[in-house]
């Protein structure tokens, strides 16, 4: 059995009435705001750059006879060793004006243990680095700590918020790369 379709100007009217019902619904629904994720803060913030706020523990030592700090970044799920950044100690005093990675190792010695680090650059001479040191991928078997160590740190320039220059973009994938 086949069926017809209506030819007459009305059946035309109530089809094309129909079709823009249909996509005024369509576009309403599809710009309906979907869950957002709450805004990026700076929890700590270090002069040059900021660690974001996230559900890790953070703790800050000083490193003796150096002019470095430690920052020590952990969560309990991770199921491996923190990830680190050491920070030159005239970072505080400084801001940002350039994102830089200057250094990539797979294997690189720190405290007796082996970290893949990644070293970025944040003042264009050099007085603010930042070192991140994620385990060695036999203790990080999920790499929740590069992960964090990528995405929760945001570089200070002078008069514009941390928030705007996340190092992500220039970190991402470099603690799986195999510089030696």
């Amino acid at each position: 059995m086949s069926q017809q379709v209506s030819k007459s100007p009305l059946g035309q009217r109530c089809l094309i009435t129909f079709v823009l019902a249909c996509s005024t619904v369509l576009s309403v629904s599809c710009d309906e705001p979907r869950t957002r994720e709450p805004p990026l803060e700076c929890e700590i913030f270090r002069g040059a750059w900021c660690i974001l706020s996230g559900s890790y523990e953070l703790t800050l030592s000083h490193v003796a006879n150096r002019p470095l700090y430690q920052w020590s970044m952990t969560e309990s799920h991770w199921r491996s060793e923190a990830g680190l950044i050491l920070e030159s100690a005239f970072c505080p005093k400084r801001h940002a004006d350039v994102i830089q990675v200057v250094r990539v190792s797979e294997r690189f010695e720190w405290s007796g243990k082996h970290w893949r680090q990644v070293v970025v650059r944040l003042t264009s001479d050099g007085a603010c680095e930042l070192q991140l040191l994620a385990p060695a991928r036999e203790l990080a078997p999920l790499d929740m700590a590069a992960s964090a160590l990528s995405t929760h740190i945001a570089a200070c320039f002078v008069n514009k918020p941390c928030t705007d220059h996340l190092i992500a973009d220039e970190v991402f994938g470099h603690f799986g790369v195999n510089v030696r």
